[in-house]
């Protein structure tokens, strides 16, 4: 999916979360850090692509970390690819999009939060421009300026008392959210990392009739970068038309499921 759609589903999350009353919004400042953390974090696997909206939210600073995930990315993929995975160099897609990474990038992040005064503004700045930028480029500074705000309101309490479970827990969410989003295009997402998937396949070869190549047995691959997903003809292209109406769905369907929540 495209950035502004990964961050409607991060939206629609939050929407879930808060009629459900999963949200501490008793505590205003809280509820909005989580909030603005599962909506950065459902764009953030995409921090692996050159030209993703993440990629461009901060200028050098993300162009770097950017550069780091993608050098990061492609030494693990090379080094526990199995047998029949792809020989590609483009890390797009690989690790930042397990539910590892997923995991990893909430530790990297609560940390930001956790580790001293700066870093701790510069990570919520950070994270309400990433959540901001794909919807409206023009707000992302003011976006920014309300997460610093947000985050230095709650540094004296933000590693305190296991408050620090909440942001890990929020961000991971978000990540989880924008992998299972990519399950469903084209090229799927490697939720199956780091198990061993195996496939019996029959590969048809040219001139071959059907019942050849059913009288064939069946050959064995090994994969663990396996793209999971739906069946291929339920997935659609990054981008297209098909995309937005599946995205207009899930809003549709979030709002009946906050409607029979409330009542």
């Amino acid at each position: 999916m495209i950035g502004r759609h990964h961050v409607i589903v991060g939206g629609c999350v939050v929407a879930l979360g808060t009629t459900a009353g999963l949200l501490p919004w008793s505590w205003p400042e809280a509820g909005l850090l989580i909030s603005g953390l599962i909506i950065a974090g459902s764009d953030w696997p995409d921090i692996d692509h050159k030209s993703s909206s993440v990629t461009s939210s901060w200028g050098p600073v993300t162009w770097v970390l950017c550069r780091i995930t993608r050098f990061v990315s492609r030494r693990v993929y090379v080094a526990t690819r199995a047998q029949h995975d792809p020989k590609t160099t483009d890390p797009h897609r690989t690790f930042t999009h397990t539910w590892l990474g997923a995991m990893f990038a909430g530790v990297l992040v609560t940390l930001g939060l956790c580790l001293n005064p700066v870093v701790c503004v510069a990570t919520g700045a950070l994270m309400f421009t990433v959540a901001m930028r794909p919807i409206d480029p023009k707000l992302q500074w003011l976006a920014a300026a309300l997460g610093g705000f947000i985050a230095l309101e709650l540094w004296p309490v933000m590693g305190t008392n296991w408050h620090w479970m909440m942001w890990w827990t929020a961000f991971t969410v978000g990540c989880i959210t924008h992998v299972w989003s990519d399950c469903v295009t084209k090229e799927g997402a490697p939720l199956s990392w780091p198990f061993i998937f195996t496939r019996e396949e029959r590969p048809a070869k040219e001139g071959e009739s059907p019942l050849a190549r059913l009288a064939r047995p069946k050959s064995t691959k090994i994969y663990r970068w396996h793209k999971v997903g739906p069946p291929q003809w339920m997935r659609f292209y990054t981008g297209g038309a098909v995309e937005t109406w599946v995205v207009r769905f899930i809003v549709l369907v979030t709002l009946i499921l906050c409607y029979l929540l409330v009542r």
